[in-house]
């Protein structure tokens, strides 16, 4: 695999032991997923480049969110856009939800779930 081209992934962990891990919806998947966001030429680094995935992905504008790496792994395979063969570099990094005031969303539940 020398002819692989690499990809750089940030991904932003946040979890709050009250109600879990913070998931963003990804239209492009149709599914929910941790914030993540390709490494750009212009991110200063890859904290900041999770920062932006997470301020993406709640839409707030996060002043004083503090983003931590927490741990960097690659993971060779195939691009299911282009089905070359690829390295993907993705870095986890984890912020304090307690500097970051999200909104409190209601929980989903049993009793508040449609009816089957």
């Amino acid at each position: 695999m020398f002819n692989r081209r690499k990809i750089d992934v940030s991904v932003a962990v946040l979890f709050e032991p009250e109600w879990g891990f913070f998931l963003s919806y990804n239209p492009k998947w149709h599914g929910y997923t941790l914030p993540m966001r390709k490494f750009r030429p212009t991110d200063a680094n890859r904290e900041d480049c999770a920062r932006a995935a997470l301020r993406d992905a709640t839409d707030l504008p996060l002043r004083g969110a503090t983003v931590s790496p927490l741990v960097v792994i690659e993971v060779e395979g195939e691009s299911q856009r282009t089905r070359e063969p690829t390295l993907i570099g993705i870095t986890l990094s984890t912020s304090n939800p307690r500097r970051i005031c999200l909104p409190r969303l209601s929980r989903l539940d049993s009793a508040a779930a449609p009816a089957s």
